[in-house]
């Protein structure tokens, strides 16, 4: 494991939505994957699967982005 590779990049939500409290993109080596979910836990701040499918992302509209575009 190599920390110094490891790169996220968190995108707070303007209101909360129950525990989830934003999206990341991570990437790790060049391998990027988007649209994690971050929830604010009971231990904590932990990550869920991301969202949708790349092939979904393509400007699809996101209601969690501020944008209302996800990120690609």
């Amino acid at each position: 494991f190599d920390p110094e590779a490891l790169q996220v990049d968190v995108r707070l939500l303007g209101t909360p939505q129950g525990k989830l409290i934003g999206l990341a993109t991570v990437e790790y080596h060049g391998f990027r994957m988007d649209n994690f979910k971050v929830f604010n836990g009971e231990n904590g701040l932990f990550l869920g699967e991301p969202r949708a499918s790349q092939d979904r992302q393509r400007q699809a509209p996101d209601t969690y982005v501020r944008s209302g575009y996800c990120c690609i």
